[in-house]
């Protein structure tokens, strides 16, 4: 954490209409879990999501070493969670190229492991991103810190139904609170906001996800 506050860096913000995805979640999920004996949840869109917008900006999917930049090879993802009293964050290998069930059963099979102590250090290597979801803990916004030496951290708040502008009215939406907190030795502002609308754009019209 130390290092992480250390690190120029800055935050971008967005709201997320999540109609589409919450609906097709819930027609999707009987499906998967039949299927593949998974529960699909939102973390799995996030990752697919995450993983496609650092495939299309890969300049996003770089870190910061000895005074210069330097790009990765894959697109690795982070997901932070609790276990016990341990913040552990293991890795989504691949994610841009997996479907979106095997990306479910990845990520049940890291919590399982993580559960059980069964992982190794390699297991929490390599990530160019992290993904951190506080919403099913009923936060809505909030800015996460950067996890060195990963350039990019992205904060998910509580789906829930907002205020939404929509044409010349205003309605009750679910909408997804997102920042984005960024190495600014790397990435500067025009390529966070970049990155964030593209990640908007995925999570709003969701079937991309499905490609």
């Amino acid at each position: 954490m130390e290092e992480s506050f250390r690190t120029p860096h800055f935050y971008v913000h967005a709201e997320a209409d999540a109609a589409f995805l919450a609906k097709l979640r819930e027609e999707m999920a009987p499906v998967i879990e039949g299927q593949h004996g998974v529960r699909l949840t939102y973390n799995d869109f996030l990752l697919k999501a995450v993983g496609l917008t650092l495939r299309t900006l890969p300049r996003v999917n770089c870190y910061w070493a000895e005074g210069q930049i330097v790009a990765r090879d894959s697109v690795d993802i982070g997901l932070a969670m609790q276990v016990e009293d341990e913040l552990l964050v293991p890795v989504i290998r691949g994610a841009d190229r997996l479907a979106l069930a095997e990306i479910a059963v990845a990520r049940r099979s890291l919590v399982e492991r993580c559960r059980r102590a069964d992982v190794a250090p390699s297991d929490f290597e390599g990530g160019g991103a992290t993904i951190s979801n506080l919403g099913p803990f009923g936060v809505d916004r909030f800015q996460a810190i950067l996890n060195p030496p990963q350039s990019v951290i992205v904060a998910v708040g509580r789906i829930a139904r907002r205020p939404f502008v929509d044409g010349d009215s205003v309605v009750a939406r679910l909408t997804a609170p997102i920042s984005v907190s960024v190495d600014h030795r790397v990435i500067d502002g025009v390529l966070a906001a970049k990155f964030l609308h593209g990640l908007v754009s995925l999570l709003e019209s969701p079937t991309q996800l499905l490609l």
